[in-house]
């Protein structure tokens, strides 16, 4: 999945302080409070579902201690970017605040739907909010404006990832 700005051959995320591992916090809805886990380095990790060292595997892991109040400090610091989904709970839209030192948050809302127009016809689709919270001191404007239009692109064609 290339995310390449047309005037930029590093892509629209360009970092100024590189780091060698790629992290994804998740946010972990525990009764009373949220914990944000974050995944394992993405660049090491294996791709096995639950198996022990893969990535998915890792993820849950993390996930249940999180729910049990089990992380330790290394669990939850280290992140670069993080995707917050209260959609499943129903919220339709929201801002999600950045983690610092993250550079961004991803905000996804609730699939609904909802009048569209397709082909000059009126007819029923689904549609989701996205929010991009960035910080302008590590990302700019254009770029995070480039990689919404191309996860646009990949959520409204999603047979374009594969082929």
């Amino acid at each position: 999945m290339g995310l390449h700005a047309p005037d930029d051959p590093r892509g629209p995320f360009r970092a100024r302080h590189r780091s060698t591992a790629v992290r994804r916090p998740t946010a972990v809805g525990r009764t009373g409070r949220c914990t944000h886990r974050r995944a394992p380095n993405q660049r090491r990790a294996g791709l096995g579902h639950r198996q022990r060292g893969g990535r998915l595997g890792q993820a849950h892991a993390l996930a249940d201690n999180a729910r049990a109040g089990r992380l330790a400090l290394e669990d939850i610091s280290g992140g670069t970017f993080t995707i917050s989904n209260l959609g499943t709970y129903g919220v339709e839209h929201f801002t999600a605040v950045i983690n610092p030192p993250q550079a961004a948050i991803l905000a996804v809302g609730a699939a609904q739907s909802q009048p569209v127009i397709r082909d000059g016809e009126l007819s029923v689709g689904t549609t989701m909010a996205l929010t991009l919270s960035i910080d302008h001191r590590v990302l700019d404007g254009a770029s995070a404006a480039a990689f919404l239009a191309d996860l646009q692109e990949r959520l409204e064609y999603p047979l374009g990832i594969v082929l």
